[in-house]
């Protein structure tokens, strides 16, 4: 009798602890795999004070605004600005960081310098061999892009006209893996989120970008001062303006722990 009362207690205790689990309450997240860095290191500190769970997920920033449209997740990460046709259909972006892009190439590629209009050559397909910036080098570029999908390649698309990519160019799955495909192909150069290079600075190198004659090279204080050109400001999307734990974690991450989390994340807050 004793090991069945023992035993509907358990099952009762198991009970409880299991519908508490599932009745917490979840902020889902989808989009950006940049944004997605951020949010991930504050689900735990942002759950320890306010008992919400962070349901995480994160392909592009496209797939973020397609999901939030269909009420499929509660906030989406986005690396672009928002549009007028997304305004009317009643989404609000808040600004978070801004980030900057980093144009890396293989460190065999022996090219530390570009300008704007090198850089546009080698990612339309107008320039096929890196003969033009190192004698007697002639291999062939192979370019590695994020997916079309994400704001990264979106904002290059509309910097530098890029349409049919050149042949033989390599798409990551996603953005971040743009750094191991440039690793693995010694004659690449791509471009991604500077906060995923700069954990791996020595095993790809960051190209320079010269105007008039005047190398900029990417780092903070020419990020701040709107010397280096290639950056973009980071969002979360909601529907309507944000409120109940949705309104708490964007106030959290305002706050100075969350500001803390974004600046060791390798991105960029004005005024820091």
């Amino acid at each position: 009798m004793k090991k069945i009362i023992i035993s509907i207690i358990l099952t009762l205790l198991l009970s409880v602890a299991v519908g508490s689990l599932s009745a917490a309450e979840k902020i889902r997240y989808h989009g950006s795999s940049t944004v997605v860095s951020v949010i991930s290191k504050s689900s735990v500190p942002f759950r320890k004070e306010h008992d919400v769970i962070l349901d995480i997920k994160s392909k592009s920033s496209g797939t973020g605004i397609e999901m939030l449209l269909a009420g499929k997740c509660d906030i989406a990460g986005v690396g672009r600005p928002i549009t007028q046709k997304l305004i009317d259909q009643g989404i609000v972006a808040t600004k978070l960081f801004v980030d900057a892009y980093a144009v890396i190439v293989n460190n065999e590629v022996a090219v530390d310098r570009l300008t704007p209009s090198q850089l546009g050559g080698l990612l339309t397909g107008k320039t096929v061999s890196w003969a033009e910036f190192v004698s007697g080098k002639s291999h062939k570029v192979k370019l590695v892009t994020p997916p079309p999908l994400s704001a990264h390649f979106k904002n290059f698309q509309e910097i530098f006209g890029i349409g049919v990519l050149p042949k033989g160019s390599a798409i990551a799955a996603m953005t971040p893996y743009v750094i191991d495909k440039v690793k693995q192909h010694p004659r690449s150069i791509g471009w991604l989120s500077y906060s995923t290079v700069y954990r791996h600075l020595g095993e790809v190198k960051i190209v320079a970008i010269e105007n008039n004659g005047k190398s900029t090279i990417l780092d903070k204080d020419t990020v701040l001062s709107g010397e280096y050109p290639y950056t973009s400001e980071q969002y979360l999307y909601t529907k309507g303006e944000p409120t109940g734990n949705v309104k708490e974690l964007i106030a959290y991450l305002q706050s100075e722990a969350g500001q803390e989390i974004i600046r060791s994340s390798g991105f960029f807050l004005p005024g820091t």
